[in-house]
């Protein structure tokens, strides 16, 4: 079974609202901690997870062309892209609905890369949004 087989089933979605309430809570504790290292179990936790990438609700293409995805700009103007954890995080930024897709967060990282983004937001409308910077997300992976 690949991820997107299983964007209906019970327990993938119990298993991503589980994922929102540990990662908010490594978030709002690593947040408030003075050590650089508190943020280690939220980028690991990421690393491990399966997240939603929305999609723009522009015009149907005829010829294909590739799915844009949404910018979401921080106070300083830099250019986010904004992830999701589970539907009801998608949901709440999101009300009116749309297309989105489920990908590995290394998947993920790479799109914002290769579209110059500066880094991600997840979570955004969230009770503790996480901010990532391109310098967080490029070359770290768990156990480097």
């Amino acid at each position: 079974m690949n991820i997107f087989d299983s964007l209906n089933d019970e327990n993938d979605r119990q298993e991503r609202s589980g994922l929102t309430t540990r990662l908010v809570a490594a978030a709002a504790e690593a947040s408030v901690s003075s050590d650089p290292e508190a943020w280690e179990p939220v980028i690991d936790m990421l690393y491990r997870a399966t997240i939603i990438l929305p999609f723009t609700d522009g015009d149907e293409d005829a010829s294909g062309s590739e799915e844009s995805v949404p910018v979401v700009a921080n106070e300083e103007g830099e250019h986010l892209l904004p992830v999701f954890t589970d539907e009801t995080e998608l949901d709440s930024w999101r009300p009116h609905g749309g297309r989105y897709t489920l990908l590995e967060t290394a998947e993920v990282l790479k799109v914002a890369v290769e579209q110059g983004f500066t880094g991600l937001v997840i979570n955004p409308s969230g009770e503790t949004p996480i901010e990532l910077g391109a310098e967080n997300i490029q070359n770290e992976e768990p156990g480097d």
